[in-house]
């Protein structure tokens, strides 16, 4: 029968002890390093709208744990409504609604709306297409997706199939799938919500084909939801994760829309079919650049989502008593067992004969001989009981797992803030017909897209498997997380295939620099290093006085990306002029643009991670205690890429190869792990995610992590009833085969009653 302990709830009052020990023991206030991640004002709207949502019940995602997917997605849409109903009442902003989003979770189509559909109207849509369309799309009269991506076509966006041919007649778009691989496959909402989409169409006028634009697309019937005629539209069905998200697939047969649904920003077709371009004709890819530096900018967190469950259980969770009490220090028995052999040493002070101290010595283990052995083995018994396990937290391996993730994660965070605020930069200017920094956000967009997701794709199932058997549970909370940020390794450009952009320009540049014509690079521009390294100049290695020096760090990561980057461009080159073709000599160095990715990538988070360091020394007035823990974090960082990849800085003459280097830095890292073993809870402490965002049952922060495990199987739909349905359909034939004789031949059975 079901146990009264998995009736009720019962977590305790108080917060895990250890977990107590590790707050009050670290060296700054968590909430001084909270400022430095989000800043005063981010944190003023958190707070707000925390509070919005503090009676809601979307504040409780346990469901996630369960149920298959039409309930999730119905779960999903439950979201929705109160989402909308609360930006509605308190009549939010898009930033504020953004923030929103973030609090809800991830789990249902409106993130496609917010990252995508409102920001392609938004930059892609003229005035007056904007003045008709945006209110609706704010107000959620409408909602729509991005739907770019083909069942035979993803990453090659040019190729995509679906057409837009103009009917001057009607003055018309008429739009098709032709083939089957034309069908629209993927988009988030598709299937069963968005009303309408952003959608990716070939322009097709008077037979000439002008490639892929954006048009506003409606899908359905703005009053009964119905399908619209000659759209078709399916629900491609469950996913690995993600799945109270509806994505769908879209076929298109002879649907017409006017001439003025193409977003006309950047492109304008006139009545009379004239086609004509304004400005930089990549902007019509601008959603996507949009939704990288999305991704980016939130890559640090996700990670720290994952390494704050995984850090907090490790800090309550103990395994083995080891001699010493671990790697922290002595143990309670080894206490014990000093304090007893101690009180049975005879007095060094007794003088006398020799033969007068023997027996002083004796007289007193005479008058103990009585107690010795029974106390001695009760003591010890006492000692052993008394012994605590080690934190796992305190193992030297299970740090050097976590704390370089941390470090990482504490990285691609500035580094993404930076990314926004370029972008927001460039925007701004692009509006006004400055496109001089597009080719600088491209690249980098492109490389850190690229770069972050694999390390918080990879760091998560790390954080995942530290956590040990109970990491498997979904209830954990890291296991949904990585199903639902894997994604994001994919879309919007894969590793291998932003790797190809960001090798192509920066290839680019490098020719134009070696033929000596202008690279165009703004002063601001993180390109800049590359365009200064004389490739031909000799490149001793640097012999650092401190492995911990800012400059040198960042000298060679810079010197690595650069001779990686020149090394790749003499490969096509040599290709090139082998007689290969322009696409098979780019084939030959593809490998090469994947490291060179990382290379770049790294640069970037490692300098704006240095600049965020050194910023808060100067000016924060708590840098004091929030300093040393952030620089210990961001040298981490910078020997773990180093010691993760020997082989490229070496190659690069960035690092030499004798002299024992590679040991040093190895056993630095080691000793900076040690260092911020004492901050370890409070570093993740500092990103402030609510339990029930974390949604994990080993992650709260009151720590009472066995409590909360045996809770959530009442949440388990098997623990209904003591005997499963299971019994009476399948399980009583195995056990019984006589049984089902006995049914076929009229024989009553046990009832299920």
């Amino acid at each position: 029968m079901m146990t009264s302990q998995m009736s009720v709830p019962y977590y305790g009052d108080t917060m895990n002890p250890d977990l107590r020990n590790e707050r009050v023991g670290a060296t700054f206030k968590d909430t001084d390093m909270t400022q430095i991640l989000y800043g005063e004002q981010y944190l003023t709207r958190l707070a707000r709208l925390r509070k919005m949502m503090a009676h809601s019940p979307s504040a409780d995602l346990k469901d996630l744990w369960q149920g298959g997917k039409y309930d999730r997605y119905l779960k999903a849409c439950e979201r929705a409504y109160d989402y909308v109903r609360i930006s509605r009442q308190h009549q939010l902003s898009k930033e504020d609604g953004d923030l929103l989003m973030i609090l809800f979770g991830e789990d249902f189509f409106l993130a496609l709306h917010m990252i995508m559909f409102l920001p392609s109207l938004e930059s892609m849509a003229d005035d007056e297409q904007q003045r008709e369309w945006l209110p609706l799309a704010r107000d959620f009269r409408i909602f729509g997706t991005y739907a770019q991506t083909e069942l035979g076509h993803g990453s090659n966006v040019p190729g995509i199939e679906t057409t837009a041919e103009f009917d001057k007649k009607s003055d018309q778009w008429v739009l098709n799938t032709p083939m089957l691989t034309s069908t629209k496959w993927w988009p988030g909402g598709l299937a069963k919500s968005c009303t309408h989409c952003i959608l990716m169409a070939r322009v097709v006028i008077d037979g000439k084909d002008f490639g892929p634009h954006p048009f506003f697309f409606q899908v359905r019937d703005l009053n009964t939801h119905e399908s619209l005629p000659g759209v078709s539209l399916w629900d491609i069905g469950s996913k690995l994760g993600y799945n109270g998200m509806d994505n769908g697939a879209m076929q298109l047969a002879n649907v017409r829309i006017p001439r003025r649904n193409l977003l006309m920003r950047y492109t304008r077709v006139d009545r009379d079919g004239t086609y004509s371009k304004v400005g930089d004709q990549k902007m019509l890819y601008g959603a996507m650049t949009y939704t990288r530096m999305s991704i980016i900018a939130a890559a640090g967190a996700h990670l720290a989502k994952a390494l704050t469950i995984a850090i907090r259980y490790s800090a309550v969770r103990r395994q083995f008593a080891l001699p010493g009490g671990g790697p922290q220090g002595k143990g309670k028995a080894e206490e014990e067992e000093a304090e007893f052999e101690a009180s049975t040493e005879v007095d060094p002070s007794i003088s006398g004969p020799h033969a007068e101290r023997e027996a002083r010595k004796a007289e007193v283990d005479g008058e103990r001989a009585g107690e010795n052995v029974v106390k001695r083995e009760m003591r010890r018994e006492a000692a052993r009981a008394l012994e605590k396990e080690v934190q796992v937290l305190d193992y030297s391996s299970q740090q050097f797992i976590l704390f370089p993730l941390l470090a990482a994660g504490y990285g691609m965070h500035f580094a993404g803030k930076w990314v926004r605020s370029a972008y927001e930069s460039f925007m701004e200017r692009a509006r006004g017909g400055d496109f001089s920094r597009l080719q600088d956000i491209h690249v980098t967009t492109c490389a850190l897209k690229a770069h972050c997701t694999q390390v918080v794709a990879d760091g998560m199932e790390q954080a995942r498997r530290s956590c040990g058997g109970h990491g498997y549970l979904l209830s954990a909370g890291i296991g949904g997380q990585l199903q639902n940020f894997t994604p994001q390794v994919t879309y919007e450009g894969d590793f291998v295939v932003l790797s190809i952009q960001t090798g192509r320009a920066l290839l680019k540049l490098v020719a134009k620099k070696m033929k000596g014509k202008p690279t165009n690079l703004p002063p601001e521009s993180e390109l800049t290093y590359i365009t200064t390294h004389d490739p031909f100049a000799t490149h001793s290695p640097s012999a650092p006085g401190s492995l911990l020096d800012f400059s040198w760090q960042l000298s060679v990561f810079r010197r690595r990306a650069c001779h990686l980057i020149m090394t790749a461009a003499k490969k096509f080159a040599d290709s090139a002029g082998a007689g290969r073709s322009p696409l098979l000599a780019l084939d030959d160095v593809k490998i090469d643009m994947c490291r060179v990715t990382k290379a770049h990538a790294a640069v970037l988070v490692l300098t704006k991670f240095q600049q965020a360091v050194e910023e808060v020394e100067r000016k924060c007035s708590q840098a004091s205690t929030v300093g040393p823990p952030l620089r210990t974090l961001c040298n981490l960082y910078a020997l773990s890429e180093m010691d993760s990849c020997m082989g490229d800085f070496v190659i690069s003459k960035a690092l030499p190869v004798g002299g024992g280097l590679a040991d040093k830095i190895l056993e630095e890292m080691k000793r900076l792990c040690r260092e911020l073993r004492p901050n370890a809870v409070s570093l993740v402490d500092a990103w402030q995610f609510p339990d029930y965002l974390l949604n994990s049952a080993l992650g709260r922060y009151d720590g009472r992590v066995y409590e909360a495990l045996m809770d959530s199987v009442r949440h388990e739909p098997n623990n209904t009833s003591d005997v499963h349905e299971s019994y009476y359909r399948s399980l009583q034939y195995i056990l019984h085969p006589e049984r089902k004789q006995q049914q076929g031949a009229g024989m009553p059975l046990r009832s299920r009653l």
